[in-house]
């Protein structure tokens, strides 16, 4: 199955595999999906040059059936774990990588529009809600105080107390201009 992958290139040129998203468990939750169906996707449209789409998509009957129905673009560094997609989709995603810098600034560039209906786990559309993006950088400590490693997931990642650093736009407000 193909779907969309990114990758920061090392210096000898080969893909570092440092760049994820969940297009791995949509590809099992919707088999038939087409490459542009993905939830994460490459657009020719950007700021400057190419640009990553993010956007919610129906999930196919499998998924549906366990009361997963709806999933969110995303692009993270770190590992998307396939295989804990349908049971565990929480902790599929396995956030970040080694980074030995200080940050100076967090910056990138982005369009949003909210979805037209909210809807809960079991389909039902919420009204009076409203879908919201969400933008942020974490930087944590990746070993416990014992020296064992230490890996932020979906349900942690704003929360586990080895954060050091958060980076998060407060606000996402709708806009179709960069």
């Amino acid at each position: 199955k193909q779907y969309y992958k990114w990758n920061d290139l090392k210096e000898d040129g080969t893909p570092a595999n440092n760049w994820a998203s969940g297009n791995g468990g949509f590809s099992i939750s919707n088999p038939s999906a087409k490459l542009d169906e993905y939830p994460t996707i490459s657009i020719e449209d950007g700021y400057d040059g190419k640009a990553v789409r993010l956007m919610t998509k129906a999930t196919g009957p499998i998924a549906q059936a366990m009361n997963m129905r709806m999933a969110a673009g995303n692009l993270f560094l770190g590992e998307f774990v396939t295989e804990s997609a349908l049971t565990n989709p929480l902790q599929s995603t396995h956030f970040g990588l080694p980074f030995d810098k200080k940050p100076v600034k967090f910056t990138g560039y982005y369009k949003y529009r909210p979805g037209e209906a909210f809807m809960d786990k079991y389909g039902n559309v919420e009204a009076g809600r409203i879908d919201e993006a969400s933008v942020y950088a974490i930087l944590y400590k990746n070993h416990d105080a014992a020296g064992n490693p230490v890996v932020l997931y979906g349900d942690n990642v704003q929360t586990s107390e080895q954060i050091v650093a958060k980076a998060i736009l407060a606000e996402v407000r709708p806009t179709d201009e960069w």
